[in-house]
């Protein structure tokens, strides 16, 4: 055999081992996510927190209408009590099929919380890994601080409270490769960025606006870094140029979200989501400063960045990334008076809603800065010991983490009903319930028992007919969650058929009926067989609808004209999105420096 036959022998047998350890890898996480959710399992407890309803429809509207074959872009059909309001519209429509379809594959919400939260884990550990093995550091330091992230608020934010930006945080260490590529190299590559940004907007937009918050800042210091060397203008013109075809890359990627977003603000006024009146005190410096010691090891990592950056001895880069860490953990505090900001009308504020958002979006910055930290310092001593006191306390916090984890979720699941019931005003928990048939619910296939049980009033996103101060959750409740079988008719049923949502009821007089229905601009309604315009109905102030009843059978049959026309670009984009994203995951994201 041949010298060059023995180097190309030697080369595959690297990248079989490459893809034995990426297995390998794989397999270890979902073990660490088993032992996550174990408590679970065994406790055979549901964890219920402020945006389990709400999210919930969203995963029950994606799964009925995968399960039915009744596609319908914009209004609910089988959701939120079947009010035809639009809602998942609003959030990355492709990812909530996926969801949809992981409820279909489980089978009751019992098994798909556990399999999304395994799944949360899976992903979150993974790409944290990526993200440290793309920077160079060392297995070791990747898998320890990657199983440290999955005891971080970040990702405890969904497996506790069913928060969507957790989702997005398991995924935001893929989408910081092309921050570090910026950073370390100061190039950008158009479609690694325009991916990233499209990713997070698939998921969660909010989360996405943060990131791109990030890489401007990036983008700002590295500017001014070109024009310090000889980069000089060339290099700037070169980084916003492909800045500029980045940004038409990532509008073509998300054209489908947009495109639905115009169709809906394009003649409708949107109610939108809850803001927070409380800004000053949902920070890691007031009532949320139990994030910085979940883990309690997150604040000795946090501690570690700081003092590294206030001395010489680190890479630029690094410093350049704890710079933008420190951003971030600052926006998160009382540093910015974000009450004074809130009270004095700046509308920008009210869409962050909680600055803590801020830290629990910074912590993957923060692990990563220190796994780099790690290898710089190990490579400028040379020393033995280093390597294995940070191992050691790596393995600690990972320890400390778990039982923190363990405990803070055994507890969660236990007050899980309770916290519900006392969620006032919010909730409407429809009788009591037993534990027995609490169990018998999540256990059902039938996955309406759950939402029916427990019925929240977020009205976010209904269409506003007038400006008014009135409570909207109240509003929503009594004309909607309430008013399920208007007190006029003997009966009232709803059900979706290939002609759209049916609402059908039986009234002994004529007389304005309000029926629990939602009507937008392009929402459009046929009652008993005649098609209404503007004079046949009236819209209350969240756009349910009142008409005249007849004596008698009634039939009504609500769509959306826009539908039609949005799956196709739903398929052709999404379809576009995911080849893309296999190309990214060959091409960027297996590459790593470690």
């Amino acid at each position: 055999m041949s010298y060059k036959d023995k180097f190309i022998n030697l080369k595959n047998n690297i990248q079989q081992f490459k893809s034995f350890e990426s297995l390998y890898m794989l397999f270890l996480f979902i073990l660490v996510a088993c032992l996550f959710c174990f408590q679970q399992i065994k406790m055979h407890q549901l964890s219920l927190g402020a945006d389990t309803i709400f999210h919930y429809n969203r995963i029950y509207e994606a799964y009925m209408q995968i399960k039915t074959g009744h596609f319908e872009y914009f209004i609910s059909l089988f959701s939120f009590n079947q009010s035809g309001r639009i809602v998942n519209a609003f959030y990355g429509p492709l990812f909530t099929y996926m969801q949809g379809l992981l409820l279909l594959i489980a089978g009751n919400w019992f098994r798909y919380q556990v399999l999304s939260n395994i799944i949360i884990y899976v992903v979150a550990s993974s790409s944290m890994y990526k993200l440290l093995r793309y920077n160079g550091v060392k297995q070791s330091y990747s898998i320890l601080l990657s199983i440290i992230y999955l005891t971080t608020y970040s990702i405890q934010y969904w497996v506790i409270q069913q928060a969507f930006s957790g989702w997005a945080l398991a995924f935001l260490p893929l989408a910081l490769f092309s921050v570090t590529q910026l950073i370390d190299e100061k190039k950008i590559n158009p479609l690694l960025l325009a991916w990233s940004v499209s990713l997070l907007v698939n998921i969660h937009l909010l989360t996405a606006v943060f990131f791109v918050l990030l890489y401007a800042l990036a983008f700002l210091i590295i500017v001014i870094d070109c024009l310090k060397k000889k980069e000089g203008i060339k290099g700037v013109v070169n980084l916003i140029k492909n800045g500029l075809f980045s940004v038409i890359i990532f509008f073509i990627l998300t054209f489908q979200y947009w495109m639905g977003l115009y169709l809906i603000y394009k003649n409708n006024m949107i109610k939108k989501p809850f803001i927070n009146q409380a800004m000053g005190t949902s920070t890691i410096t007031g009532d949320r400063v139990y994030m910085l010691f979940l883990p309690v090891f997150l604040i000795l990592i946090i501690s570690y960045v700081i003092l590294s950056i206030i001395k010489k001895r680190i890479k630029l880069s690094t410093k350049y990334l704890g710079l933008l860490a420190l951003i971030f953990l600052l926006l998160s505090t009382n540093v910015i008076p974000w009450q004074n900001l809130l009270e004095a009308g700046y509308s920008a504020v009210t869409i962050i809603q909680f600055p803590f958002r801020f830290f629990i979006f910074s912590i993957p910055l923060f692990l990563l800065i220190t796994g780099r930290l790690l290898m710089e310092q190990t490579q400028l001593f040379k020393l033995k010991y280093i390597h294995l006191n940070a191992v050691i306390l790596l393995i600690l916090g990972v320890s400390i983490g778990y039982v923190q984890t363990f405990y803070i979720l055994t507890e969660n699941y236990a007050r899980a009903d309770q916290y519900l019931r006392d969620a006032k005003g919010k909730y409407i928990v429809s009788q009591p319930i037993t534990s027995d048939e609490l169990n018998r619910i999540k256990y059902s296939a039938d996955k309406s028992l759950l939402l029916k049980q427990y019925q929240k009033g977020t009205p976010d996103y209904l269409p506003l007919i007038k400006k008014t101060k009135e409570n909207k959750y109240k509003m929503y409740l009594k004309q909607i969650v309430l008013n399920e079988t208007p007190q006029q008719v003997k009966k009232l049923n709803k059900k979706v058929t290939n002609k759209g949502l049916e609402i059908t009821w039986e009234s002994e007089n004529e007389q304005i009926l309000e029926l629990p229905i939602v009507k937008y601009n392009a929402t459009e309604l046929k009652v008993n067989g005649k098609k209404l315009n503007k004079s046949d109905y009236q819209l209350s102030t969240i756009g349910v609808v009142k008409i005249k009843s007849k004596i008698g059978n009634n039939h009504l049959i609500a769509n959306y004209s826009n539908s039609k026309m949005m799956y196709p670009l739903f398929l052709i984009f999404s379809s576009l999105f995911l080849i893309t994203s296999g190309y990214i995951w060959i091409n960027e994201i297996s590459v790593q420096k470690g």
